[in-house]
């Protein structure tokens, strides 16, 4: 397993946090987090070697575009799952 992707989870909602970890590591993958926040998402990317990271956009009040532009600086893809319209995803 130590050759598996490691894949950052940024998701505030515990439920869907959980489930989306749970389905990555039935695939094979090393979960980072799930981070609920911007701030404990930048931290695990400082503490540990991602791969590749899912990002919900809306985190509490705040969004995941620091998390994506963090990502972007370090050449780790990433992709936005959130339930907001193509029309309501802010460009990075």
């Amino acid at each position: 397993m130590t050759d598996s992707l490691r894949v950052l989870v940024v998701e505030d909602e515990w439920l869907i946090a959980e489930d989306t970890a749970a389905c990555l590591r039935a695939l094979g993958y090393q979960v980072i987090g799930p981070a609920p926040s911007v701030a404990v998402a930048l931290w695990l990317i400082d503490e540990h070697n991602v791969d590749v990271a899912l990002l919900d956009i809306q985190l509490y009040g705040e969004t995941s575009l620091a998390v994506a532009r963090a990502l972007q600086a370090r050449d780790i893809p990433f992709a936005f799952l959130s339930g907001f319209g193509p029309y309501d995803v802010p460009g990075v």
